[in-house]
């Protein structure tokens, strides 16, 4: 863990990674680039995996290392059909976790904790985004778009779970609620950019009012 963890903060602090292999190579062959990005994905999964860390943690360092490297820019267009197809199995194997028992006989709880959750969630991240100088229109509308749990919480999720760390019951309520912030954010998203839109038209009118 302190090792992906020095890996990340590394990367972070570096900010671009001069050190790849065959450096110049990679920046000539784009069909290298594609197969270096599989491999740093791969080896960072099985060196997890080795230190009994979640695989999927050590594939997202891997990725860092792909972004932080320059001659290998070109990489997010190459391959963006493979991020569709695992993108796709991903929500397929957390779809299929889903208990839907369990989502019916909790609809009031989980619907208390999904009201809490977004309006926390667009109540910080709104004021976050405002102290960084944004227009509040666009830090409502920034604030709606993060309002969501992320998906990487399926993967903290099954870990927890995994080390015993998480009961059957809230895994299942974990997972049912990071669910549903998922189909409700698009409309979470529009009903919030209409709310926005609504209020900055009515601001120039009260300013009238008020001079007149």
């Amino acid at each position: 863990g302190i090792l992906i963890i020095s890996a990340i903060i590394y990367i972070y602090v570096k900010k671009e990674i001069t050190w790849l292999p065959f450096r110049k190579s990679i920046q000539k062959d784009h069909e290298l680039q594609v197969f270096l990005a599989l491999f740093f994905c791969f080896a960072g999964a099985m060196i997890a995996g080795l230190f009994g860390i979640s695989e999927a943690l050590g594939a997202f360092v891997g990725g860092l290392v792909m972004h932080a490297g320059k001659a290998t820019r070109w990489i997010h267009d190459a391959i963006h059909s493979f991020r569709i197809l695992f993108v796709a199995i991903f929500f397929i194997s957390i779809g299929a976790q889903i208990n839907v028992e369990f989502l019916l006989n909790n609809l009031l709880p989980l619907g208390l904790v999904l009201i809490a959750v977004y309006v926390l969630n667009q109540f910080i991240n709104t004021l976050i985004l405002k102290t960084y100088n944004n227009s509040w229109k666009d830090a409502i509308f920034g604030g709606a778009m993060l309002a969501q749990i992320g998906e990487l919480s399926f993967l903290i999720c099954i870990t927890a779970l995994n080390l015993n760390i998480l009961t059957q019951y809230a895994y299942d309520f974990t997972i049912s609620l990071i669910s549903l912030t998922i189909c409700i954010s698009p409309f979470w998203i529009a009903i919030t950019e209409k709310i926005s839109a609504r209020g900055k038209q009515n601001i120039p009118e009260d300013k009238t009012l008020l001079n007149r």
